[in-house]
Parts: C-alpha cells; sequence; structure tokens
C-alpha cells in the first residue's frame, strides 16, 4: 500500500504545509526536515514530527544481542568497534 503526503513550502518556515492528497492540511505538524538528496536520485526521505498524534501500533519484537563497551550505534543502526 502506498501512502502519499505533499509538503509546500514557500520557504519560510510559517509557509511550509504537508498535505493529505486531497489537499487537506494535516493536524499536528511540529517540524518538516528534508534529508540530503544524492545527485542524480529519484527519491528523497522526509522526516514529519507530528504532535498530540492518536496512534494504534503494533510491532514486532526481536531479540538482539546487548552491545558491549567497544561499540558505537549510529542512527542507521549499524554498529562498529571503536578504534
Amino acid at each position: 500500500m502506498t501512502k502519499r503526503v505533499r509538503i509546500v513550502s514557500d520557504g519560510r518556515v510559517q509557509g511550509t504545509k504537508v498535505l493529505m492528497p486531497d489537499g487537506t492540511p494535516i493536524p499536528g505538524v511540529r517540524s518538516v526536515e528534508i534529508l540530503p538528496m544524492v545527485a542524480g536520485g529519484t527519491v528523497v526521505e522526509a522526516r514529519v514530527t507530528l504532535m498530540c498524534v492518536e496512534l494504534d501500533v503494533t510491532a514486532d519484537v526481536v531479540d538482539v544481542t546487548p552491545l558491549d563497551a567497544t561499540q558505537r550505534v549510529y542512527s542507521a543502526g549499524a554498529t562498529t568497534d571503536q578504534a
């Protein structure tokens, strides 16, 4: 299933809107972050932070090995040994 939103901005914080496909504003938008695009890429990653949102979340729980003091965690979820 594909979900779509539209982000429209005139370059100002006050002039930025996040809209549903039918043009209805999404309420509770706190911030929008557009991540760097790769040259020639066709995919853009946008992070939209919402406040006061009702949720109904279902998640799978996965057993993971705990990190020890010699590992770092990066935001992408990868780990590496410290030098």
